[in-house]
């Protein structure tokens, strides 16, 4: 995302970001070898922290902000989607 468009908004990376750590939680809980659940953990957490601190830089905002931001937005995505699995009687 980030390559192709040079204006992305906040938002947008917000929305990146989220989106990159509820695929690497999903994919945690698939794996059953605890040392690559460790391993592949470490790696997504350097990984956020990465993207936050980038973030804040791009957009002047604190590392406090855009980390408040994105559990939020973490939040509400996973609330919706427990919803919709509710809705579909999964």
């Amino acid at each position: 995302m980030f390559e192709k468009n040079a204006t992305a908004t906040y938002e947008d990376a917000l929305e990146f970001i989220c989106d990159k750590t509820l695929k690497d939680v999903e994919s945690l809980a698939k794996n059953d070898d605890p040392k690559k659940m460790i391993a592949k953990t470490i790696i997504a957490a350097e990984r956020l922290g990465t993207m936050k601190e980038l973030a804040a830089f791009a957009y002047g905002k604190t590392e406090g902000e855009v980390h408040l931001d994105v559990e939020r937005l973490t939040l509400k995505k996973r609330l919706l989607e427990s919803l919709k699995s509710a809705e579909r009687g999964e």
